[in-house]
C-alpha cells in the first residue's frame, strides 16, 4: 500500500485570492508553489480585470481574518473605508444613497495583490523559509494526472506543465493538491472537463458577462471616496453599467461591466481568448480605444 503523501500545493493564479489561499497554507507549513501569468503586478490602462476590490465584513474581511487579526490590521492601511453605494440617475444626475451597515474595505486590485506579496514575504522572513514559491510570467500549458499511474511511487498525483513567456522553455512541477484561482477564463478549469475528474455534488457556471476596466488618475470632484457609484445608461439598448470606485491611491476604478449581448452589438469589445489573454491585452486596448472614438 503506497504511503500517505505529505501535501504540496500549487496555486494557478496569482491574484489576490491565489495569494491569500498560499498565504494561508504557508501559515501551515504547507509547501507551496504559485504560478502567475503576467510578469508584473498589473495596473493602468484598459483591461478586462477589475481594478478595485471590495472587501465585506462577512466576506473578504473575514477570509483575511483567517491569517490573523495582524493581517486584517495591516490591510486597512492599505485601503480605503466604503460605507455607502450610491446610484445615479442617467438623465438628472440625482443620487440614490444605500447605506452599508456592515464593514467594507476597498483596494485597488494591484495594491490588494502588494500587500498579500509582502504578506508572504514577512511570512518567509519570520520563519527564515522559502515555504511558499511566487513564480511569475508563466503559462500553464496543460495538467495531467498521475493517480493511476502504478508506477508513480513518489509524493505526486498531478503533473503541471508549464513554460516561461520569454524564453518558451517548458518546466513541470508535480504536487498532490491544484488550486485554479485563475479567474473566469480559468485554464484549470478548462482543463478537467472529463466527468472523471469532476465532482457531480456541483456545477460550473460562467456568468454571460465581462468588465472593462480604466484607471483615472484622480477622483472627480464631488464624489466621495466613501462610495462606490453605479451608473446605468438611459437606453434600454445599452446592455451594460459602470461603476465607479475610489481607491487608497488617490485614483479612481472605472469599470464598464459588459454582457454577450455587447459583444453581439460591438463586436470590437470582445477581449482577447484565454490563449491570447497576457500577450494581446495591449492590441485588444488600443483596439477599444481606437473603435470607440476615445
Amino acid at each position: 500500500m503506497r504511503a500517505q503523501l505529505f501535501p504540496n500545493v500549487v496555486i494557478v493564479g496569482g491574484g489576490p485570492a491565489g495569494l491569500l489561499a498560499a498565504l494561508l497554507l504557508g501559515q501551515r507549513g504547507v509547501p507551496t508553489t504559485v504560478l502567475e501569468r503576467e510578469a508584473d503586478t498589473p495596473g493602468g490602462g484598459l483591461s478586462t480585470r477589475s481594478y478595485s476590490i471590495v472587501l465585506k465584513e462577512t466576506r473578504g474581511i473575514k477570509a483575511l481574518a483567517a491569517a490573523g487579526k495582524g493581517v486584517v490590521e495591516a490591510a486597512k492601511q492599505h485601503s480605503l473605508p466604503r460605507s455607502a453605494m450610491i446610484f445615479l440617475d442617467g438623465v438628472t444626475g440625482a443620487e440614490t444613497i444605500l447605506p452599508k451597515r456592515e464593514e467594507m474595505m476597498v483596494f485597488s486590485r494591484p495594491g490588494l495583490v502588494q500587500f498579500l506579496e509582502e504578506e508572504l514575504q514577512k511570512l518567509s522572513n519570520d520563519n527564515n523559509d522559502n515555504i511558499v514559491t511566487i513564480r511569475k510570467g508563466v503559462l500553464v500549458t496543460s495538467i495531467k494526472m498521475n493517480c493511476d499511474d502504478k508506477n508513480n511511487d513518489d509524493n505526486t498525483v498531478i503533473s503541471i506543465h508549464f513554460k516561461d513567456k520569454d524564453n518558451e522553455k517548458e518546466e513541470i512541477l508535480t504536487a498532490t493538491h491544484l488550486i485554479g484561482a485563475d479567474g473566469k477564463w480559468s485554464q484549470v478549469r478548462q482543463t478537467f472537463t472529463d466527468d472523471q475528474f469532476l465532482d457531480t455534488s456541483f456545477s460550473i457556471r460562467t456568468e454571460p458577462s465581462f468588465g472593462i476596466s480604466i484607471m483615472c488618475p484622480s477622483v472627480p470632484e464631488g464624489l466621495r471616496t466613501d462610495g462606490t457609484y453605479i451608473l446605468k445608461p438611459i437606453h434600454a439598448d445599452c446592455n451594460f453599467y459602470i461603476i465607479g470606485a475610489p481607491i487608497a491611491t488617490g485614483e479612481c476604478s472605472v469599470s464598464i461591466v459588459c454582457y454577450d449581448e455587447t459583444v453581439e452589438k460591438y463586436p470590437w469589445m470582445e477581449p482577447p481568448s484565454s490563449s491570447q489573454r497576457g500577450t494581446t491585452a495591449n492590441t485588444w486596448a488600443n483596439d477599444a480605444r481606437t473603435n470607440s472614438n476615445c
